[in-house]
């Protein structure tokens, strides 16, 4: 994003993301509300949907570090998350791309979330998103120090001041949670940063947004695979064996992107990957919406939620969810799947390019 003259404290036009996250948190608040009858959700509720605890730590809670992150107390509160979430996001997004902004917000929620455990010395229940709206905060401030042509220090003040007072509105605020989303926010900037610097000379190719966000889609599948305990061996033995996978991984599509017709070759492996991911969803999940069925039981055992109208198709529903995930990725990466089915070699090559300029997540200049 250029321009001399910084930042206003304007809403820009919010992305994809930053829709979904709104979208998510006033979905969740929605059937709070259905659940609850009310809107300012019980404590009740709030606590059986993954509120935070003085026990958030133990290891069968650990899911609540995240969605605390979608729940809110009431109206209000929801509301004025959502409106943050709106003015600050799109800054954030179009400097980071979707992949860096959707890590920078999941590391500051979650950071947010231990924090808050941590420091709280009383019972206590902890919701909202001000964690991650503050790591973005912290992102603005990193993209400031590394030198973003778009951010100068007044306008940088003033967009995160103006979010911080909006935030700030309720009254029962968790100083541990946000403090604990900025340190976040601003390592995972630092984190990331470093990433690029070491990638300029491991990598050959600039991954394309839509690359990077769906390896983080499949990278989360598999940790919740590895999580649901799929493989039956110690953690000491696993441990090695991930990073070296994940990181032939990032290099295998980092050689298909530089070879001609490269990008297609890419968005078929990201179809194969999401046709993988789809299968073992249906499988997991099927066997909770139909407990009755003559089925291995599943990982959350019974369930009074039974689909027994599904147990006819039971058998062949993680194909296709497959199938579905191979055309909803053909789908939305149409348009890179065409221009990678037409490369005669420049697509490769324009990418090895935009990896050499780029030289920090603010880019040669200062953008990106």
């Amino acid at each position: 994003m250029r321009g001399r003259g910084g930042l206003k404290p304007r809403f820009a036009a919010p992305q994809n993301l930053v829709i979904l996250l709104v979208c998510a948190n006033l979905a969740v608040y929605g059937l709070c509300v259905v659940a609850g009858g009310q809107s300012s959700i019980p404590s009740t509720i709030l606590f059986a949907n993954g509120a935070l605890y003085p026990g958030a730590l133990q290891p069968e809670e650990w899911w609540r570090l995240l969605a605390a992150g979608f729940l809110h107390a009431n109206l209000i509160h929801v509301g004025l998350n959502c409106l943050s979430l709106l003015m600050i996001g799109p800054l954030v997004l179009r400097r980071l791309g979707e992949a860096a902004f959707g890590v920078v917000y999941l590391v500051s929620l979650v950071g947010g979330s231990v924090t808050s455990v941590l420091l709280h010395t009383r019972p206590f229940l902890g919701v909202g998103a001000s964690g991650a709206i503050f790591g973005l905060m912290a992102a603005l401030v990193a993209l400031w120090m590394l030198g973003s042509r778009g951010l100068s220090g007044s306008s940088l003040l003033t967009n995160v001041g103006l979010n911080a007072v909006l935030t700030l509105q309720n009254p029962r605020i968790d100083w541990a949670a946000h403090l604990g989303g900025f340190v976040a926010g601003l390592v995972a900037v630092g984190v990331l940063e470093l990433g690029v610097r070491v990638n300029r000379r491991w990598l050959v190719c600039k991954f394309p947004e839509f690359v990077k966000a769906n390896g983080l889609v499949l990278a989360g599948v598999g940790a919740a695979w590895l999580w649901a305990g799929r493989v039956d061996m110690p953690w000491w033995l696993v441990a090695p064996v991930i990073g070296p996978v994940v990181l032939l991984g990032i290099k295998g599509l980092d050689t298909l992107l530089s070879v001609r017709r490269g990008l297609a070759l890419a968005v078929a492996a990201l179809a194969m990957g999401n046709a993988v991911a789809g299968y073992w969803m249906a499988t997991l999940y099927g066997t909770v919406l139909t407990p009755g069925c003559d089925v291995l039981a599943g990982p959350f055992g019974d369930t009074s939620r039974a689909m027994p109208a599904l147990c006819p198709i039971q058998g062949v529903l993680p194909w296709v969810a497959a199938a579905g995930a191979v055309l909803v990725t053909v789908g939305l990466y149409n348009g890179p799947l065409m221009r990678g089915m037409q490369d005669m070699g420049f697509v490769g090559a324009s990418l090895r390019a935009e990896r050499q300029r780029a030289r920090s997540l603010a880019g040669k200049d200062g953008v990106m």
